[in-house]
Order: structure tokens, then C-alpha cells, then sequence
């Protein structure tokens, strides 16, 4: 999600010459401040900034700038000072961490519980635990290899490391992981809304799940999503908070007075064989990679060791969230529980619809900045980064939203779409391209002893995708309503059957 707002002053345009440009010209001329960690996009980007994912942008050095397609490095970014830690923002640790947890912190918690189902109690915890201090490292190894070969943008410093073929890779991923959360937020809306519009207009044709999303794609999220400028939606980000607050809380007060069998499973076996699968969803929850240098350049007098706190604090809160809801979920829902766990609850009951209702203008908020990041990918490969003209512009969003919305109306598998997305985007950008920048750095060989954690990042990146999808595969095979919610369709009022029917 999006916090404290974070604003490059850049620049003038070709005003600074890679080859004249001295240190204390360029430490006047990238001077940032913290305002919009979330929007930041709209302010810093321009012909041939990288795309972002979610809410984040990253900073970017004025200069000179390659028309290729995917650039050289040298071109992409200007060579930073040498002591990049005395240039900064101005925001605290704890405002920098404030915006972390935001990043990470976002429609993708709630499908912690479900993840506990997929490895179990045991497994999920000791997974939530170790993929928190995976990703805590490889957070902290983007940003050393960043300063080490000065890029300050994770696509500037993959294409100088890894090339075209990094590059194009990177865009893969960026463009994949975005595009796949909009269908999840899609499918969560179309399932959450209908107990809402029965609550207040009785039975009527909104009652079901594909009018729903209809209507609110077309009404709200597609509108949204055209918007060229998104700062506006900064200032909800304390609602998008809330909205999560409400709903872990009406979890807790509600989930324990729930009954089986039709709404309440069997928390059953402690350790499951889905472990991977489990992994996918963790990582879409905890993938935050696209802020790592906002966040970085908006520290004041920033450094690695300052970097360091803010990353060990927001990691560590967004550890605790999920811990709290993924324990709380499954141990209140068992096996029954749904991919989105509000689903377990009675339409019928107003705090739980609270929750629902604020979730759902969270992920609905959210929307349109993944369309944003989807369509920025889109301009820089094939556009050079140039500025799209309205045309193009909103030819490009349409044609993106219509295909999101074909996708969530043919399926409504929830679970599939967090694993898909987990185990092959959120994974790619998280763990193996991080590994990869991380070997490919530095002078030492690539089986010497500080190439170790990078090395150990990549053969976990390069399996969790392999087996992930393999087991995936497998999984569709045996089940064709995989990733669906297990409960069964007569379960009375405690959910609306039409959610998962065709």
C-alpha cells in the first residue's frame, strides 16, 4: 500500500552530462525530499524511467538517455556520487519504515490463512518465518549491489549486470505481477460486493457474482484505472490501512464463534505436502523489491546500515501481521478456509461486512495503480519510454482491463491466482533476479564464499518456480476447481452459493 508521499527534484533534463558532470554538481542536482512514497511515479517519471510495481516508483538520475529499447547502463543512469550515503531525503527511520510496511502490507495478507492450509499450522510458520528473512536479505542485497555499481533503479542495475536478457526478464515479471493482481482484486470484489448489494437492495440480478463485477469494473475500477496522474489516490491510503484493520479484527471477534460443518473445517494435520504452493502465496504477500531504492533515497543522510534498520523493522511488522492473521484464520476455519477467509463468514452479519466492504475499496484503490505499473512496462519496451498520447494511453489501459476482466469472469479460483502469481512473478522479482544481481556483482567467482547468499537466493528463486509450477500443473490436472473455496454450495446462509457457481 502507499504511505508518506516521496519526491525527486531531478534535473534539468540533459542540463548534466555523464562525462562532465562532477560530484558536486550532481549531489545539487539529485537532491530528494520525502512527500509521496506511493505516487512518486507521477512526479519523477519521463521518457524512459523504468516501470514500477504497485505503488512504488524508484529514483532516477537526469542525463543523457539511450533510445534503445531496453538502453545500456551507462545511459540509463548517471553515475552517482561516490559517497551515495550523503545524499538523501528527509525522512526518519521511522517514517521510511511507516512506508515499507505499507508497501508490503497489502491485499496480499489476506491469503496468509489460506497458505497456512496449503502446508499446515507447523509448516506455515516456519515458512512465514523463513521467506521473512529471505526477503529481508535479498531487500538488503538489491541495495548493496546498487550502490556498489551505483544504479539507484532495480532495472538500471539489472541491465547493467545482466543485459538485454535481464532486462526483458525484469519487464516479464513486472509486467506479469500486476497484471495477475488485478485479476485477484477482480475476483475479490465480484465475490464480496453481492452480500453487500443484498444487504442493501434484497435479492436482485447484483446478487451474483458477474453482474457485480461488471458493474464495478465498468463503474469504478476501469475509470479509475485511466487516470493519467495518481497522486489523488494518496491521500486514501489511511482508509486502504484501515480497511485492513477492520477486517483482521472482525476475523478475530467473529472467527471464533463460527460453527461447523458448513463454514468451519477441521484445523486437521499440522504439517501438509503443499508446501511450495504455500511459498507462492507468501511471496505475493511479502514481494515490496519495486520501493527498495524510493525507500532507500528517501532516508535522510540514507546509508546502508540506516537502509538496514528500516528494512529488519518492516519486515518484521509485516511478519507479525501475517503471523497474527494466518494463525488466527486457520485455527478459526480449518481446512474450510477460503482464499479470501471473509468468505467464511454469514452475509448476514453487518461487523463482517464492515470488513468486506472497507477490504473491498482497498484492493479497489489498488487497481488502478497496477494498471499504471502494466501499462508503464508496456511503454518502455515498446514505446522507448516515450509519452503515450491519449490514444494510446487509453487504448492501452482499456485493452489491459479488458483482459483482466475476461480472466476474473471466467474463474473466480482465488487461491490459483495468488499461487500462480506467487510462485512465478513474486518469486522472479524477489528472489532470482535479486540473486543473480547479487552473483554478477563484485569481483569475486560465483562459487567463492560471499557469493553464497546470492547463490543460496537463486537455487531458491529457480525452484520454488520450477517445482512450483510443476505441482500447479499437477494440481490443475487432478482438481479442475483448484484454488476455488472449499465450501460446499448448501452451506444456508452463511455464504451467498451463487459465489461460486457458475
Amino acid at each position: 500500500m502507499d504511505g508518506d508521499l516521496t519526491t525527486l527534484i531531478p534535473v534539468e533534463r540533459g542540463s548534466i552530462s555523464p562525462t562532465t558532470a562532477s560530484n558536486e554538481d550532481m549531489q545539487e542536482g539529485i537532491v530528494m525530499e520525502t512527500n509521496d512514497i506511493a505516487f512518486a511515479a507521477e512526479e519523477i517519471s519521463r521518457p524512459g524511467s523504468p516501470p514500477l510495481l504497485k505503488e512504488g516508483a524508484s529514483p532516477t538520475y537526469s542525463g543523457e538517455e539511450d533510445d534503445s529499447r531496453y538502453g545500456s547502463s551507462e545511459n540509463l543512469f548517471i553515475d552517482a556520487p561516490e559517497k551515495i550515503e550523503s545524499v538523501g531525503g528527509g525522512s526518519t527511520i521511522t517514517q521510511a519504515s511507516f512506508n515499507f510496511i505499507n508497501s508490503i502490507v497489502g491485499a496480499g495478507i489476506i491469503g496468509i490463512p489460506f497458505a497456512f492450509n496449503e502446508a499446515g499450522l507447523v509448516t506455515g510458520l516456519i515458512l512465514l518465518v523463513l521467506m521473512g528473512y529471505i526477503t529481508d536479505y535479498s531487500i538488503s542485497l538489491l541495495v548493496k549491489c546498487g550502490v556498489d555499481n551505483k544504479q539507484f533503479t532495480y532495472q538500471g542495475l539489472v541491465t547493467k549486470l545482466l543485459g538485454k536478457w535481464g532486462y526483458y526478464v525484469l519487464n516479464f515479471a513486472q509486467f506479469l505481477f500486476p497484471f495477475v493482481a488485478m485479476i485477484a482484486y477482480s475476483i475479490i470484489v465480484g465475490e464480496m460486493y453481492p452480500v453487500l448489494f443484498d444487504q442493501i437492495f434484497g435479492k436482485s440480478v447484483f446478487s451474483e457474482r458477474r453482474p457485480v463485477l461488471v458493474l464495478m469494473t465498468c463503474v469504478v475500477m476501469w475509470p479509475l484505472a485511466m487516470m493519467k496522474k495518481l497522486e489523488s489516490l494518496a491521500r486514501w491510503s489511511a482508509l486502504a490501512m484501515f480497511g485492513i484493520c477492520i477486517m483482521g479484527l472482525a476475523v478475530t471477534v467473529r472467527g471464533f464463534g463460527l460453527e461447523a460443518p458448513w463454514n468451519k473445517g477441521d484445523v486437521g494435520t499440522i504439517i501438509k505436502p503443499n508446501a511450495v504452493q504455500a511459498i507462492g502465496v507468501m511471496a505475493f504477500a511479502y514481494v515490496c523489491h519495486h520501493n527498495t531504492f524510493l525507500v532507500y533515497g528517501s532516508i535522510k543522510d540514507t546509508s546502508i546500515p540506516k537502509f538496514k534498520i528500516v528494512t529488519h523493522i518492516s519486515i518484521g511488522t509485516a511478519l507479525v501481521m501475517m503471523t497474527y492473521l494466518g494463525i488466527v484464520g486457520y485455527v478459526v476455519l480449518g481446512n474450510s478456509v477460503c482464499a479470501n477467509l471473509l468468505d467464511n463468514f454469514s452475509e448476514d452479519d453487518q461487523f463482517i461486512n464492515a470488513g468486506r466492504f472497507f477490504y473491498g475499496v482497498t484492493v479497489m484503490l489498488t487497481y488502478p495503480i497496477e494498471a499504471f505499473v502494466a501499462r508503464e512496462v508496456i511503454q518502455n519496451v515498446f514505446f522507448n519510454g516515450e509519452e503515450l498520447s491519449n490514444i494510446w494511453h487509453y487504448s492501452l489501459t482499456s485493452a489491459i482491463c479488458i483482459m483482466v476482466f475476461v480472466v476474473a469472469f471466467l474463474t473466480n479460483a482465488l487461491g490459483l491466482v495468488f499461487e500462480i502469481n506467487g510462485v512465478i512473478n513474486a518469486t522472479l522479482l524477489a528472489y532470482v533476479l535479486p540473486g543473480m544481481v547479487g552473483i554478477m556483482s563484485g569481483s569475486g567467482r560465483w562459487y567463492s564464499r560471499e557469493k553464497w547468499g546470492p547463490l543460496f537466493l537463486l537455487v531458491f528463486g529457480v525452484g520454488v518456480v520450477v517445482l512450483g509450477t510443476a505441482l500447479i500443473i499437477q494440481e490443475l490436472a487432478e482438481n479442475e476447481e483448484a484454488g476455488e473455496c472449499p465450501l460446499p454450495l448448501n452451506r444456508n446462509q452463511t455464504i451467498n452459493s451463487t459465489h461460486y457457481g457458475w
